[in-house]
C-alpha cells in the first residue's frame, strides 16, 4: 500500500514490499515517479547475514537495482525516474523492503533539469539487462532530489537565494525559473517598508545622473519616474536590476503597475489627457516582456473620459472610478477597468447602506474595492467582491473599533481607513500618522509616521522577478544605498 504526503506540487511516496509479493506501481498520466532509495526491514536473528537482491521490471525488461545485506548494508540509494507502470520485487522470503521517493507533476519536471538521474534505458545500455547480473551494485552517491531542493529553497529569503545562485548551474537555473519565482513569492511574508521616496541614479544613457521618484509598486518591483528625462523605469530593489520603459503618450498624468493573477504578467496602465479631444482622458496599456509600445484602450462611455483623477481608486486587480453621488444618497456608478482582461465593467452601488455620504470613504479590502463609514466606534463596510459578476457583499461588515480612547480624533483630524490585509486594518490620521489595528485582538499593533524627510511607508514582498532586457543598476559615486 503506497503512502502519500502532500508537499506543494509534489508528493512523498513510499511502499513496503514483502517477500514473494511483487508490487506493480501505477503512475498517473500527469505525474512522474522519482525512485530515491530502498531499505531493508529488520530480520530475525537467525537471518542476520541474508543478502537481498532488488529487482525492477518495466515492460518486458528486468534489471537489478542493487543488493542489501542485513548487518552490513541496510539501504541503497538510486536515482531513477519513471513515467509508466513499473514492478518492484526482491528475493528475501522472511523480510520486507521499503522503497521511497517522490511523485511530482510533469509540469514541474520540465522546469527542473535532471542531468544526474538515470532512466531505465540508460541502465540497460550500462550492461545489466536481466536477473543474471545479480552481483552488480550500482555506485550511486546519495543526494537530495531536485524536488526537495526546490521545496527547501522556495522558503528562503531572497537575499540568500541571490548568493546560492553561485553554488552550481542547477541552482542557478532553478532560482531563475519562473515557476520557482512564483512559488517563492507566494511564500514570502508581507513587509511594511519605510523607505526613501526618491533615489539618485543614472538615466537611460548611463552617464547623466537624475533623481527617480517612486510612482507605484507591485509584487516586489517599483515603478519610478526620472525628474529630468521623465522616463519611466522598473526597479527590483532585491536583485538591483532596472528596466527602462517606452515613453507613454504625451500628456500622461498617471501610470500604475499591476500583476495579473492568472497569467503572472505585469502590465502598466497610463491615464493621459488627450488635447485633440478637448482635454478628455484616455487610457493606454503596456504588457512587459510582450509589447514594444503602449496600446490604447477603448473606453465604455464619455463619463470615464471626463473623470476626476482624485476619484480614482486602485487595487491589485483593477482601477476604479466612482462618478460621484448626490448628497441625498449614495446611488452611483462605479467604473472598473480589469487590467488582466483589459475590459471595463460598470457596477452600481446599492442604495441606503450609509447614513452620511460625506463620511463614506473608499478603501482596498484585501484586493477588492470597498466603501466604509465610521459610526459610533464601528466601521461599516460594503465590499465589491467580484466586479466582473457585479457582486457586492450581501450585508455590511461591522468592525468594532476599540481604540478611540487611545487616540484623539477631532473634526480637523479625522480617521480614514486605507487598506485591509490579513485581518489588519491600516488607518490614517490626518496629522501624518498611520497605525495598524489587529481585528482579532482588537489592539493597535503598530504606529508609524507616514512621511518624514521624503520617506514614505508602503507594504511589499521581496521578489526575485526579472524581465527581459533588465540591466544591473549602476550606483553613482558617493551615493550610499
Amino acid at each position: 500500500m503506497s503512502k502519500f504526503q502532500s508537499l506543494s506540487s509534489m508528493e512523498f511516496w513510499s511502499v513496503e514490499i514483502k517477500g514473494g509479493e511483487p508490487l506493480k506501481v501505477e503512475i498517473g498520466c500527469d505525474k512522474i515517479l522519482h525512485l530515491a532509495q530502498a531499505s531493508l526491514h529488520a530480520l530475525k536473528k537467525d537471518h542476520e547475514d541474508v543478502s537481498v537482491s532488488l529487482y525492477l521490471k518495466t515492460g518486458n525488461q528486468v534489471v537489478v537495482l542493487g543488493k542489501l545485506c542485513s548487518g552490513k548494508q541496510h539501504q541503497v540509494f538510486v536515482d531513477l525516474v519513471f513515467e509508466n507502470e513499473i514492478e518492484l520485487s526482491h528475493n528475501c522470503k522472511d523480510g520486507s523492503v521499503y522503497f521511497c521517493g517522490y511523485q511530482f507533476y510533469k509540469q514541474l519536471a520540465t522546469t527542473n533539469k535532471r542531468p544526474r538521474s538515470l532512466c531505465v534505458k540508460e541502465m540497460l545500455e550500462a550492461g545489466f539487462e536481466n536477473k543474471q547480473k545479480k552481483d552488480y551494485v550500482p555506485k550511486v552517491m546519495p543526494f537530495f532530489p531536485n524536488e526537495i531542493i526546490f521545496e527547501i529553497l522556495s522558503w528562503l529569503p531572497a537575499e540568500y537565494l541571490l548568493k546560492f545562485k553561485c553554488v552550481c548551474k542547477e541552482w542557478y537555473y532553478l532560482i531563475q525559473d519562473s515557476n520557482f519565482i512564483k512559488m517563492h513569492f507566494s511564500r514570502t511574508p508581507l513587509l511594511m517598508v519605510y523607505d526613501e521616496e526618491k533615489r539618485v541614479g543614472f538615466g537611460i544613457s548611463g552617464t547623466i545622473q537624475e533623481t527617480f521618484i517612486r510612482v507605484d509598486h507591485i509584487s516586489g518591483v517599483i515603478l519610478e519616474k526620472g525628474d529630468l528625462s521623465h522616463k519611466y523605469r522598473i526597479r527590483n530593489p532585491i536583485t538591483r536590476q532596472i528596466l527602462f520603459l517606452p515613453d507613454p503618450c504625451n500628456g500622461t498624468m498617471e501610470v500604475s503597475i499591476y500583476r495579473c493573477q492568472s497569467t503572472y504578467e505585469f502590465k502598466l496602465v497610463s491615464i493621459y489627457r488627450d488635447e485633440k479631444r478637448s482635454g478628455m482622458q484616455g487610457f493606454e496599456i503596456f504588457t512587459i516582456d510582450k509589447d514594444d509600445e503602449w496600446r490604447p484602450l477603448k473606453l465604455p462611455s464619455s463619463q470615464v473620459c471626463r473623470m476626476d483623477l482624485e476619484m480614482l481608486r486602485k487595487t491589485r486587480q483593477a482601477i476604479y472610478y466612482d462618478d460621484g453621488s448626490d448628497d441625498s444618497d449614495l446611488y452611483s456608478d462605479v467604473y472598473c477597468l480589469d487590467v488582466e482582461s483589459e475590459c471595463f465593467f460598470i457596477n452600481v452601488l446599492p442604495q441606503g447602506l450609509f447614513s452620511d455620504s460625506n463620511k463614506v470613504l473608499a478603501l482596498d479590502w484585501d484586493g477588492c474595492l470597498a466603501y466604509s463609514e465610521i459610526v459610533e466606534e464601528k466601521l461599516n463596510v460594503i465590499i465589491l467582491e467580484d466586479f466582473r459578476k457585479h457582486k457586492w457583499s450581501q450585508r455590511k461588515i461591522i468592525v468594532p473599533l476599540t481604540f478611540f480612547n487611545e487616540i484623539q480624533i477631532t473634526e480637523d483630524n479625522f480617521l480614514a481607513p486605507v487598506i485591509f490585509i490579513s485581518n489588519k486594518l491600516y488607518f490614517l490620521i490626518l496629522d501624518d500618522k498611520l497605525f495598524v489595528y489587529d481585528i482579532p485582538s482588537r489592539k493597535i499593533t503598530e504606529r508609524k509616521p507616514v512621511s518624514l524627510e521624503d520617506k514614505s511607508l508602503y507594504t511589499t514582498r521581496h521578489s526575485l522577478v526579472t524581465f527581459k532586457g533588465m540591466q544591473p543598476e549602476k550606483i553613482p559615486p558617493g551615493v550610499d544605498f
